[in-house]
Parts: structure tokens; C-alpha cells; sequence
């Protein structure tokens, strides 16, 4: 077995709760800074997107359970780390600060018909959620039903709830990257973002908003 192989064996048991006292200690170093942010609440979404290079799952080796049902067990069991760090955190450096950070892709609606406004809201919160687990110490009931509806069961221990309960983070920070719109107009124009392809936003004159920086250049600001 080659260090390669190695290494993609080794994050692939981020499937298993084995896994969790190796990513708690690897996230200690977080813990020597009065104020310490925890990423998974960014890189919740990128598992999704992205199995392999996020979490180091391999979709083959996902069995029955399916690639998507994979991403979540994977990424319960980093919130019960992240909540594990959080306590650690508080315990080594007394006032210490621990918080996440959320990749801030921000959604309008395309138009405003009912049916734009709703597929909106739904990414907004299903953007949100990964957040949401680590403020409130549980997991949105719309998210709950979304496992129920897809069949998706997480394993979880008789502690996992009370841990996410006892290390919510202390602060949230966010990213920013873009801002888009959505519609369920399957013809409408969509363009390359900063991170992901998105419906145009026709009402910003500038397609996709990618950052600041070169929209305040156009507008004189710099």
C-alpha cells in the first residue's frame, strides 16, 4: 500500500465513529487562539458537491446506503467533533471562543412567482443548515424530514445529541463569495460564479456577483 492509499483509506473512515477522537485532536490546535473557527459548517456543502476531495469518500465504497447518505453520516460525524472541540476548547483556555464559519452564498429569486420564491427559500436553507446544527446543537426538523423522505438513515450514539448540545459554537463568521438567483425555469440563463454555476442575476448588471473587489472597480469605489 503506497502513501496514497494510505491517506485515502485514512479519510474514508470519516464514515466511521472511529474516526472522531483523530479529528478532535487534530482540530486542537485551534484551541491555542482566544477566538478559533471551526470550517465545517463551510465544508458541509463541499462534501456534497465534492465526496472525495472533502471528505476522502469514495463513492464505489459507499455500498446500498448510496453516495449521498454516505456524505451525511460523514459530516454528522464532524459536527459531533467539531461540538467535541468546542468543549475542549473551553476547557484548555478559560473565555476562549470558538465559532464556525458559513460560506455566505447568498440566493434571490429569479422572479416573483411563488414557485421561484419557495426554490429559493429551500436553498437558502438548506445553505444555512450546516450552521444551524452547530449554533442550535440540532439538527432542523426540515432536514430531519428530508432524511425520512429520502430514506436517508444516520447512525448516531445515545451522546451524539447531548454532545451537539453541550458544544455549540460562540460565534458565527462568514465567507463571502457570491450571490445568485434561482428559478425553476429550467431555460433560464445561467453563468460560472466563484464557486458554482448559478442563474444569472439578471438584476445586478453583472451576472453572478463573484466578490467585491471588481464590482467596487466598476464603480469607482477603489
Amino acid at each position: 500500500m503506497n502513501n496514497n492509499t494510505r491517506l485515502i483509506t485514512f479519510y474514508s473512515k470519516t464514515r466511521n465513529v472511529a474516526i472522531l477522537p483523530i479529528m478532535v485532536s487534530m482540530g486542537m490546535h485551534k484551541a491555542l487562539l482566544p477566538y478559533a473557527i471551526s470550517s465545517i459548517s463551510q465544508t458541509g456543502m463541499e462534501i456534497l458537491r465534492h465526496p472525495f476531495t472533502t471528505a476522502g469518500i469514495i463513492p464505489d465504497r459507499c455500498g446500498e446506503a448510496g453516495v449521498q447518505a454516505c456524505c451525511y453520516q460523514a459530516l454528522h460525524h464532524q459536527f459531533v467533533a467539531s461540538a467535541l472541540a468546542v468543549q475542549k476548547c473551553h476547557e484548555l483556555i478559560p473565555n476562549s471562543q470558538m465559532g464556525c464559519m458559513l460560506t455566505k452564498l447568498t440566493t434571490y429569486p429569479r422572479t416573483c412567482a411563488p414557485e421561484d420564491v419557495a426554490a429559493t427559500q429551500q436553498k437558502n436553507l438548506d445553505n444555512l443548515f450546516y450552521s444551524d446544527v452547530m449554533v442550535f446543537g440540532e439538527y432542523p426538523k426540515m432536514v430531519l424530514k428530508k432524511f425520512e423522505r429520502n430514506n436517508i438513515n444516520i447512525e448516531m450514539l445515545p451522546q451524539d445529541m447531548d454532545i451537539l448540545k453541550s458544544g455549540c459554537v460562540d460565534f458565527v463568521s462568514f465567507s463571502y463569495y457570491m450571490s445568485m438567483t434561482e428559478s425553476v425555469d429550467p431555460n433560464a440563463e445561467r453563468t460560472p460564479g466563484n464557486t458554482i454555476l448559478s442563474n444569472r442575476n439578471q438584476w445586478s448588471g453583472y451576472g453572478v456577483i463573484t466578490g467585491l473587489a471588481e464590482w467596487t472597480k466598476d464603480t469607482h469605489w477603489l
